[in-house]
């Protein structure tokens, strides 16, 4: 039984009771012997055994979750509890994720016909990963929290503004952001990438030393372009 169940295949398939085997398999495999398997291990490390620090949980998830397939443990330890569709889900799209981050944007990048299509990953948990993967594509809380930058590379069109002065800052392009008043009348410019799809607060003050300015933000650590994208840059 506890074969049959790590490797992915159906209990329907198992002769006996099916409540029973559901039940032996919930409470003797995916608890009890997990709870087992997981107190040895820290026994062992506890008592220095090398061998225990090398575990690194695949056995325990593919009992806890009745697969060896690393992607598909993913996704029904996020919550699709439906562990053949699971794992159909990614051996049908090739998909290779280790992280709830990458299962995200495998969702995301999913081909439209898996969208329109009522049979897929099977036709009695169409319904359930209709209902997961809506809950997964809605937008994140995240936590906002205050930063500054300051900004050396800048060109003022007159004078610069006094000390402290408070400024506004706008995106003019993806290598250059413009200075004003709160008016709204042009300072200047500076040098610097900028991500326009920043959901925080930003103002900026030109700063006492130097004849620079310092960008305050207040958001989900959002001001520049995510590291990697074909914008991103430090500011100078």
């Amino acid at each position: 039984m506890l074969r049959h169940w790590v490797q992915g295949l159906s209990l329907a398939d198992l002769p006996g009771d099916r409540v029973a085997i559901a039940q032996f398999v919930e409470s003797g495999l995916a608890y009890r012997l997990v709870w087992g398997m997981e107190a040895a291990r820290v026994f062992g490390a506890a008592q220095g055994n090398a061998l225990a620090e090398m575990l690194n949980g695949a056995a325990v998830t593919a009992i806890e979750t009745g697969t060896f397939n690393r992607s598909a443990s993913v996704l029904i330890r996020s919550g699709f509890d439906h562990r053949l569709a699971a794992v159909n889900a990614v051996v049908s799209t090739g998909a290779d994720f280790n992280s709830a981050t990458d299962m995200r944007q495998w969702i995301d990048d999913l081909d439209p016909w898996y969208a329109s299509n009522e049979s897929w990953p099977s036709p009695e948990s169409r319904s359930a990963w209709e209902e997961f993967a809506s809950h997964v594509r809605r937008p994140r809380l995240r936590r906002w929290t205050r930063s500054n930058e300051d900004i050396e590379d800048v060109m003022w069109h007159g004078h610069a503004p006094a000390q402290n002065t408070w400024l506004r800052v706008t995106v003019r392009d993806e290598n250059t952001v413009q200075i004003w008043t709160p008016g709204f009348d042009l300072l200047g410019e500076a040098s610097v990438q900028i991500n326009p799809q920043r959901l925080g607060i930003l103002r900026a003050q030109r700063m006492p030393d130097s004849q620079g300015i310092r960008l305050l933000y207040r958001g989900p650590r959002d001001l520049f372009p995510p590291t990697g994208s074909k914008n991103a840059a430090q500011p100078q």
